[in-house]
């Protein structure tokens, strides 16, 4: 893991609202270059000055009526362009309305009057995270953070440092958060995956839980914390969370895939839930329909399918994630299986050649291999992908036997003897004793 399980968009959603670091918008000094209070109506005639202008937007802005306050503070802008607090102001409604390269040119303006305006700093830099211009963004957020302490702030330069790699850094900007802000959901959110990734499974599911406690519908926590649960060997709870993260955001492609995966794994395990299989399945049509071009997905899809004995379909949705990712271990090996099954077994053995390259440890696509072999009458070649079974899984008794039967077919029938025997003494309810066993084709 990286450390990181939500993006930085995720994050910035999960924290700010409308991507803001700072909320507040400009006191009423900066606002009209005076002392002034703000009234609570300001009469929309008699207008004159720019400080009537910007008295009139900030009520209307602290009334959320930002289509004229935005008018008023453009006009009080036009009437004296050198004070700060239209420019910051009518910036934050650009950002609300993502007008976000008009929202980062008006805190340039704001900026240039008053260069110690940590809030403009801390949303420009917010922005220009969301707009994955990381050194900027880290620029603008040290700027801030060494003018005053912003416990959003932390959040987002630990969101960046993330992004970066710097792990450590993220850490400590997310203990500072927390520090200066205990309430944050995604400060304890990616800590708690920060420690996951470092082998702290219980401080990892403490900062989940305390997530989850202050933002029950913060998908990815759930997400997160489902991930755990898997690790550590709880698959209901898991699933659980899985499920939960779904139901809270439907576009949540991880949570689909992860909890189509784990329905897959209870099928094959004989597991009790009902239509796991079928349920598997519709977890990935609903990723791919977020994201057609999401090979992983298809790949599994395929899998599913496979298992249902739906090989052209599993063949389709092989092909087509090959195509995306011609790199993807996953898909060469799902399409070997189909091949097989299909009795295509010499482009079997391609596939599975492809697959082996990439992940040597693949125990079943060793298995399927040998199969082909015995198929294509390689039993040479299948005594050598049986022997690296067993290298691998000296207790495996299936590898043992298929490896005994193709000696027999090589006239090796000393061989063939001595690995039934190893297959019976290692699973002798499949595998029972016999005097003569194998030794005749």
């Amino acid at each position: 893991m990286n450390g990181r399980i939500c993006s930085v968009a995720q994050v910035l959603a999960a924290t700010f609202a409308y991507g803001f670091i700072s909320l507040s918008p400009s006191n009423a000094q900066e606002a009209t270059g005076s002392g002034a209070t703000i009234p609570t109506a300001v009469p929309r005639n008699g207008l004159q000055t720019a400080q009537d202008f910007a008295l009139r937007a900030r009520g209307e802005y602290d009334r959320g009526d930002f289509d004229r306050a935005f008018a008023d503070y453009s006009q009080a802008i036009e009437l004296d362009p050198k004070t700060v607090g239209p420019w910051y102001d009518r910036g934050m409604i650009k950002q609300r309305k993502h007008d976000l390269d008009g929202a980062i040119s008006d805190y340039n303006q704001a900026l240039a009057i008053n260069p110690n305006l940590a809030d403009a700093y801390f949303n420009r830099g917010s922005i220009k995270l969301a707009k994955q211009d990381l050194d900027g963004a880290l620029a603008d957020l040290n700027h801030g953070l060494g003018l005053r302490t912003n416990a959003n702030a932390y959040v987002a330069r630990a969101t960046l440092r993330q992004a970066k790699g710097d792990v450590n850094g993220a850490l400590d900007d997310y203990n500072q958060a927390l520090i200066a802000n205990a309430t944050l959901p995604a400060a304890w959110l990616n800590r708690g995956v920060i420690k996951m990734s470092r082998n702290d499974p219980d401080g990892a599911l403490t900062d989940f839980n305390r997530a989850i406690e202050l933002n029950p519908k913060l998908a990815a926590a759930y997400a997160a914390r489902a991930q755990l649960r898997e690790t550590r060997g709880d698959a209901d709870g898991a699933l659980t969370d899985y499920r939960r993260a779904a139901e809270i955001d439907p576009k949540l492609v991880s949570a689909f895939n992860t909890q189509g995966r784990m329905r897959m794994n209870s099928f094959e395990s004989g597991g009790l839930l009902t239509g796991a299989l079928d349920g598997a399945i519709a977890d990935f049509d609903h990723v791919l329909a977020l994201e057609p071009t999401n090979a992983l997905a298809l790949t599994s899809r395929a899998f599913a399918r496979g298992t249902r004995g739906e090989w052209n379909g599993a063949l389709d949705d092989c092909n087509r994630a090959i195509e995306l990712d011609p790199n993807l271990t996953m898909a060469y090996y799902v399409r070997g299986l189909v091949r097989y099954r299909t009795r295509d077994w010499t482009a079997s053995v391609g596939d599975l050649d492809r697959a082996l390259k990439g992940d040597s440890r693949n125990l079943d696509a060793w298995t399927c291999r040998a199969y082909d072999h015995m198929r294509l009458h390689d039993y040479a070649a299948a005594i050598e992908d049986c022997s690296r079974l067993i290298e691998l899984e000296p207790q495996n008794a299936d590898a043992y036997n298929l490896r005994s039967c193709a000696e027999v077919f090589l006239d090796n029938l000393d061989g063939a003897k001595a690995d039934y025997k190893k297959a019976h003494e290692l699973n002798p309810a499949q595998y029972p004793e016999r005097d003569k066993a194998n030794t005749t084709r």
